[in-house]
This record gives C-alpha cells, structure tokens and sequence, in this order.
C-alpha cells in the first residue's frame, strides 16, 4: 500500500504500469483498449481494460504511453528471438506503459496506485510510480517541478507504432571471418530466417 509520503521523490503525474501476458492491452490514441489479436486468453478482458479506465479517469484525464522505443511488430519479433535462443517465455515489453495522469496530488498518486494494485483488477500485473532519477531530479522535484510534461501527438503516435514497415530490428548476421564485423564468435546468432 501507497501513501502519499512514499511518494516524495515521484513524478506525481506519472504512474509505471504492466498489464498481464496474454490480455493484448494495447494504447489507441493515447487510451488503454484490448487489441484481440494480441489476446492469448479465453476471452478478452474489455471489462478489466474498462474497470482500469475508471481508476485512471478519477484524477482527469490520462495518456498511456508505451514503454518500448520500438514498434509492436518488432518488439514481438525480438521476443520470439529471445525466447528461441534462450527457450525461457519472455515478458511481453507492449505490455509495459507510463500513464500520465493529470494530477500533482501524491495523495491521489497514492490512491490510484492502490486501486490498481487490488486483487480486483486482476488484469493488472503491477502498477508502481516512476521514480525520479540522480540529484538533478531530486533538486527539481525541491523546487516543485514534479511533473513531467504531458506528452505530445507526436509522443503518442510514436508509442504506438504496430508496423515495422519492413525494417528489421534483429542483430544483422556477421559473416565468418570478416573484420569488420568483430568478434566471431557471433556467428552462432540465430535469427526468424534460420
């Protein structure tokens, strides 16, 4: 449990949140919604999806930003990669956003964070706040510049950008006794063509 006390070195509008493997959460114009394509469960939780809607609507209105700097597409192909190479189930990166919420209250933060946190949005991995980082941070947050800036159109269509457009993300595969390409003991890289 959160109180507002925790809270004294948080961005009070930002709150980290990961949903769970399989729901397909996805963000749509700066919303949370179900994307059922990605949905590796019985049936799509849109409830859930609506029940967190609700939390995060009780301090105004919120932007979900997705974490990875890649599009969906690719994050997807670097976990399977992953996976192939290290035959463990990776966690699934498009699940993982900061929701900026309009608020500047660490009491409401607070409230949020443990509303998300309940047993009763099962949908909900873990929601924790972002934390500010190195002594510039904390010497801004003193001053009480503990807000970070709402994100843009910009920032939003980047976050969720699906389509690779062709472009690989995946470590080119170097050639045996190339210089160029360093070390060879890359060679064993596997990549989706092998």
């Amino acid at each position: 449990m959160y109180s507002g006390r925790d809270l004294e070195f948080a961005w009070k509008n930002v709150v980290e949140l990961i949903f769970r493997d399989g729901s397909g959460v996805r963000a749509r114009g700066g919303r949370l919604t179900v994307e059922p394509s990605a949905v590796q469960e019985l049936s799509p939780p849109f409830r859930e999806v609506a029940a967190v809607d609700s939390v995060l609507q009780t301090v105004g209105p919120y932007v979900a930003i997705r974490i990875a700097p890649l599009p969906e597409e690719a994050m997807d192909e670097l976990r399977a990669v992953g996976h192939r190479m290290s035959g463990r189930e990776l966690a699934d990166v498009n699940l993982q956003y900061h929701i900026y919420v309009d608020n500047e209250s660490p009491d409401r933060l607070a409230r949020v964070l443990n509303e998300l946190n309940a047993n009763a949005l099962p949908i909900v991995e873990i929601a924790f706040p972002r934390m500010m980082q190195g002594a510039g941070d904390s010497v801004a947050q003193k001053r009480g510049a503990d807000l970070l800036p709402w994100p843009s159109q910009a920032d939003i269509e980047r976050s969720e950008a699906v389509s690779t457009n062709g472009r690989s993300y995946l470590p080119r595969r170097p050639q045996p006794g190339n210089p160029a390409d360093g070390d060879d003991s890359l060679q064993n890289l596997r990549t989706p063509a092998d």
